[in-house]
């Protein structure tokens, strides 16, 4: 677990990691030579420290002929970003997951305030992401690669769905749209707060909920996601009753790395996925309908004006 590896680690081995980290675009497996120039270790403490991440499978040891390689693993890059939410006092401490899925874990942390928080850590997911460019649910990161620049397979899809997350979750903060507070970014990891039903206890998802009122519901969602699109200029791309939260009485839409701008080319694709994932549901759920048309949301855009 997270939290335990942290109790593990310290400055040093954490400077190991950055360096690895740094130079991990140049080399699959970076010999020991090259960390000694970048670090001001001695040779024999990076050895014990690599022994010692490797046995925390934090790093990955490789033998390349008469020399030795080594290779930052996913916990950590974990290790990075939440050591630098600790040093910069975003939060004192990190505690349990509180959920898993093939896209992202949540981590439970704790601010200086007090106040409880999330920690989400994108993953990579090999079978969303192998055919990118054909990927619909995620254009967005197609859509981030062209504003870096960048080939597909040169994206660092984590750390773009970690910023699309972000910023975006920024954008509709600031517009007054119900989604839980950003705190900060840090490589592919979102620091959010946490919307808590008792303290440390995430509120649930609208899924886990029985609704007294599914009809203002559902028109409340309609009316938010229909602001969302029009006035924030912004489409989730996977709204559905797994992505919305109940909390004190009121709906808050999270889960945003998919979310792709209205000039995008397919946005209406999206718009219309989402539309029918929320109506679905609440029709099958609580056989209740919404006054508004899928055609209230679709995008009307000359093509000459798109971006995308």
């Amino acid at each position: 677990m997270l939290e335990k590896l942290i109790r593990k680690v310290d400055e040093k081995d954490v400077a190991i990691l950055r360096v690895l980290d740094g130079l991990r675009g140049s080399f699959e497996f970076v010999l020991l030579e090259k960390l000694k120039e970048k670090l001001p270790y001695s040779e024999e403490l990076i050895k014990e420290r690599l022994r010692k991440l490797s046995s925390l499978k934090i790093v990955q040891a490789q033998k390349q002929g008469e020399y030795i390689g080594f290779k930052i693993l996913e916990k950590g890059m974990d290790i990075i970003s939440v050591w630098n939410f600790i040093k910069h006092d975003k939060i004192v401490a990190i505690l349990s997951q509180i959920g898993k899925g093939k896209e992202s874990i949540l981590y439970s942390a704790i601010d200086k305030e007090k106040n409880w928080v999330v920690v989400k850590l994108h993953r990579y997911y090999t079978q969303e992401f192998k055919k990118i460019e054909k990927s619909l649910a995620y254009a967005s990161i197609k859509l981030r690669g062209i504003e870096l620049n960048l080939a597909d397979y040169m994206i660092d899809v984590p750390r773009a769905k970690a910023q699309i997350e972000f910023h975006s979750m920024k954008r509709l903060y600031d517009a007054g749209i119900n989604v839980p507070k950003p705190i900060d970014l840090d490589r592919h990891v979102v620091l959010m707060e946490m919307l808590c039903e008792q303290p440390g206890i995430a509120s649930p998802l609208l899924k886990d909920v029985k609704l007294t009122n599914p009809k203002d519901a559902l028109e409340l969602i309609m009316d938010d996601y229909h602001t969302i699109i029009n006035k924030i200029g912004l489409v989730h791309g996977d709204l559905s009753e797994f992505n919305i939260i109940v909390h004190e009485n009121d709906l808050y839409y999270i889960d945003w790395p998919q979310a792709v701008p209205i000039s995008y080319k397919f946005a209406n694709k999206l718009i219309e996925r989402d539309y029918r994932n929320i109506t679905s549901y609440f029709r099958d759920k609580y056989k209740v309908e919404t006054t508004r048309s899928l055609e209230d949301f679709l995008i009307k855009i000359k093509e000459e004006k798109r971006r995308f």
